[in-house]
């Protein structure tokens, strides 16, 4: 998986709820406390580094380039016809059932207060266990912001074809009955999620005046010095959203996706 969560700790803590409407330097400061403590309580900086790290006068843009416990990642690419992910029904003490091949139980995800916990071919873990075989497309382990989407590749007449460890391309199953679970677009998916905001490679992803690649591009005089943008969600066109800069109040098209690449980052904590 593209997206790892130590990294994506501070991205749901200080951005994952960002209200367009809310002042913007506010939100630069809630970044500059976070950063500040993830560096006091890293073991492995000396005084002389955390010293160094001046941030005082740094803006969004600055976070989002110049530090490397923020670096862009962009969103898994596109596989399989859809996203299986969580329903509006599942809640604390409900119990998530995954399935093997043979539609014998593999896996269930019980979600408490404090924790999670997982068992995985009869192995039981909880939210802290690196160990655990169970590496979906997203699986946000913290009780307070639970996430479980999984790749769907296929669909049989009862089941939904699932990636369960997308790193040796382990399948499983989930009953389309399941109340807990829904099937989802990539397009919706996206859609929904990016509606507090995404971040961009501006070098690479240009923000034009139509959804079309031929059409004129956006230009500003900071993009020299930052690859990396911050915008709101405003419109779907197909591969294409149209977005507002808060900061320098632009408003253009940028790709949301290029064939099965996913060229956004998104955030999961609202």
């Amino acid at each position: 998986m593209t997206r790892l969560l130590s990294t994506l700790l501070l991205v749901f803590f200080v951005l994952g709820c960002n209200n367009p409407k809310t002042d913007n330097s506010s939100n630069v400061q809630n970044i500059k406390d976070s950063l500040e403590n993830s560096f006091l309580t890293n073991s492995t900086l000396n005084n002389d580094t955390i010293n160094s790290l001046d941030r005082s006068n740094w803006t969004t843009l600055d976070f989002l380039n110049k530090d490397s416990l923020y670096s862009f990642v962009a969103e898994d690419s596109i596989n399989g016809i859809g996203v299986v992910t969580l329903s509006d029904s599942f809640d604390y003490g409900k119990k998530l059932i995954i399935y093997d091949l043979t539609k014998t139980v593999l896996s269930t995800i019980l979600l408490e207060d404090t924790n999670i916990i997982t068992t995985f071919n009869k192995s039981k873990y909880d939210r802290h266990d690196t160990a655990i075989p169970f590496i979906p497309r997203l699986f946000g382990s913290n009780p307070d912001y639970f996430r479980l989407t999984f790749n769907c590749i296929d669909e049989q007449k009862d089941y939904y074809v699932v990636v369960v460890n997308e790193k040796i391309g382990q399948k499983g199953l989930i009953k389309k009955t399941d109340k807990y679970f829904k099937f989802e677009s990539f397009e919706k998916y996206i859609k929904d999620w990016s509606a507090p905001g995404i971040d961009f490679d501006r070098s690479i992803n240009p923000i034009r005046k139509l959804p079309n690649d031929n059409a004129d591009i956006i230009l500003n005089p900071l993009q020299s010095n930052y690859k990396i943008w911050q915008a709101q969600t405003l419109l779907f066109n197909g591969d294409w959203i149209e977005i507002q800069i808060d900061e320098t109040k632009e408003k253009g098209w940028i790709r949301w996706r290029k064939g099965n690449t996913i060229l956004i980052r998104i955030y999961f904590a609202c």
